[in-house]
């Protein structure tokens, strides 16, 4: 019963932030048609994937680590981790800034010259945007591994209200659209480093040795947030490379957009369980597989009632984004059958990643092939079937990647 409130609560929470951001995205989108909001969505991708490079797998080792440091009630030694960790952090950054620097120009030219008029801002604006990403990310997920997951959720989730506000107050360009979701994440980066000073303010921090193959499964961790970063994040990349009509680009994000309502699923998931999974690894198989169990009931149920709520009020949900929008509805059921793989093995993956080092190298090259059918089968079937080529790969690639996952799973635990 605690495990269920904890996730109803979290479940509510996020579907009103993502109600809210899905809102400004629609105000976003009617602000700067199909065509511009394609490039709007091209521009967030590299950043967010430029983000996650950053990180080196700091918030995978931080998310990892911490649990059982606390569950251990070690807590000095938490304090000493989280410290190390942040100083790595903020040293990857600052090499970052003086590189974005010095290549400014030709990093507009090679990412953003064909998106992006010479109006805006250089291309050192958006390679620091990336950085703010990383530390955003880091600083949430810290507050997650401390045990807080309600206030993580609720702390990530309120700087979706302020770029709400900051977009119904200023002028939407493809310039202003960038800027609104980066100024919410610096004021949320204060509140959050103000939570964990908190947290640690009357203990010591305690020097230990850190534990083997951390840094190893960073890496491991970080490729595959690289090379699969999302399968619709790397088709949207792909499409914007072939002679593919702009305004076909900007649906396809609509669609994806609306399609990812329900996936809000993958987050409480993710939020509720995450710790749990990491204990029960601890105690015994048996406890695990009944809990990963329950995992998939709860992720396959939630997800299913939530894409026949969202297909049942779709009609109403493009108004918001514009009559010119409408033809998304035709394309809507193709990404909510992805939804499906995508949610029934969100707690797989999370114990095929957290498990040990030979797990998550597997869950690499898994990755490794999963993006590599993606980029496949997208440049072939888009080059022939444009924007419901598109929509089969995404369909074809989560099922098979969840096959795998479920597979994989059963091996590791039978042994």
């Amino acid at each position: 019963m605690k495990l269920f409130r904890e996730y109803v609560t979290v479940l509510f929470t996020m579907i009103g932030s993502t109600g809210v951001i899905f809102y400004t995205e629609t105000i976003v989108g009617r602000a700067l048609s199909p065509e511009l909001y394609g490039d709007y969505r091209v521009v967030m991708t590299i950043i967010t994937l430029l983000g996650q490079v950053l990180l080196f797998g700091a918030d995978y080792t931080i998310i990892r680590q911490i649990p059982k440091l606390l569950l251990n009630r070690k807590i000095e030694h938490a304090k000493f981790f989280i410290i190390s960790i942040f100083k790595i952090v903020v040293i990857i950054l600052i090499v970052w800034e003086i590189f974005s620097l010095l290549v400014n120009q030709t990093a507009h030219n090679l990412m953003f010259n064909r998106l992006l008029a010479q109006t805006m801002h250089p291309g050192y604006f958006y390679l620091a945007c990336a950085g703010i990403f990383a530390i955003f990310t880091l600083l949430v997920k810290t507050i997650k591994a401390l045990g807080h997951n309600i206030l993580s959720t609720l702390i990530n989730n309120s700087g979706i209200w302020l770029k709400l506000a900051f977009v119904l107050i200023f002028p939407i360009t493809l310039n202003s659209a960038v800027l609104s979701s980066v100024i919410p994440k610096l004021l949320i980066m204060c509140i959050a480093i103000f939570v964990i000073i908190l947290f640690f303010s009357k203990v010591r921090a305690s020097k230990f040795d850190f534990p083997p193959n951390i840094f190893r499964d960073a890496l491991h961790y970080t490729a595959q947030q690289l090379v699969a970063f999302r399968v619709h994040s790397i088709l949207l990349i792909i499409m914007e490379s072939l002679p593919i009509d702009e305004s076909q680009i900007g649906l396809f994000s609509a669609a994806i957009m609306i399609a990812n309502l329900p996936l809000v699923i993958v987050g409480v998931v993710q939020n509720v369980f995450l710790v749990r999974i990491i204990s029960a690894m601890n105690n015994g198989r048996t406890n695990l597989q009944k809990l990963l169990f329950k995992v998939h009931i709860i992720a396959a149920v939630s997800i299913i009632v939530a894409n026949i709520v969202l297909y049942l009020f779709a009609p109403l949900v493009l108004k918001l984004y514009g009559v010119h929008f409408s033809y998304v509805l035709k394309l809507l059921p193709l990404v909510l059958i992805a939804n499906i793989p995508i949610a029934v093995v969100s707690g797989d993956i999370l114990f095929i990643n957290y498990y040990n080092s030979h797990s998550s190298k597997i869950l690499t090259y898994l990755t490794v092939l999963k993006s590599g059918l993606a980029i496949v089968l997208g440049v072939i079937l888009s080059w022939f079937f444009n924007i419901y080529g598109a929509m089969l790969v995404y369909i074809i690639v989560e099922v098979v990647f969840a096959i795998a996952i479920i597979r994989i799973k059963q091996v590791i635990i039978s042994k």
